[in-house]
């Protein structure tokens, strides 16, 4: 009986202690310092984390850059999106998305053009400050028919993007 007990205990702390662990791994800084911050979605089904390394001002509105261990990725948000509003198709107005993972090396570009939208969609969030922009979001990304320096055509017809969750601080 004892034995048994202690078996019991035994796997009731080691169940808490992974709970536990997966409670600190999912945990988020939603109040980065400046020139911080993180992506983190899921790539056709996996999990992956990004970390923000700056943003460029441009013509056609402001590039968002992220880099992980086998990905980058350069977007840009609609500018008529609202805090607290979904918006679907061209929530994105532009992504590309460099691979070189394995299972979908390649170049992944999607742009907001006459007569092409991007299939997307995004929800902004009250943030902790106004210079912190930070929100939800999914789009599916094709491959590019093009080269860009070293990197070819993705290998897939597209990346799902989904579950995406964004806090980064420009």
């Amino acid at each position: 009986m004892k034995k048994r007990l202690i078996g019991l205990l035994a796997a009731a702390t080691m169940l808490l202690g992974v709970s536990a662990g997966a409670a600190e791994a999912v945990e988020r800084d939603y109040a980065p310092e400046e020139g911080k911050g993180w992506l983190v979605v899921e790539i056709n089904g996996e999990e992956v984390e990004f970390e923000y390394t700056g943003s460029t001002k441009g013509m056609t509105g402001t590039t968002h850059n992220f880099k992980a261990e086998d990905y980058t990725i350069a977007l840009v948000f609609n500018k008529k999106l609202e805090i607290g509003k979904e918006m679907e198709t061209n929530a994105i107005a532009q992504i590309e998305i460099m691979s070189h993972a394995t299972a979908d090396n390649g170049y992944y570009f999607a742009k907001k053009a006459a007569g092409k939208d991007v299939v997307s969609t995004v929800t902004l969030a009250e943030a902790q400050s106004e210079d912190i922009m930070q929100g939800e979001f999914t789009v599916t990304v094709p491959t590019a028919d093009r080269y860009v320096g070293d990197n070819k055509p993705g290998i897939l017809p597209e990346l799902e993007l989904t579950e995406g969750e964004f806090c980064f601080f420009e």
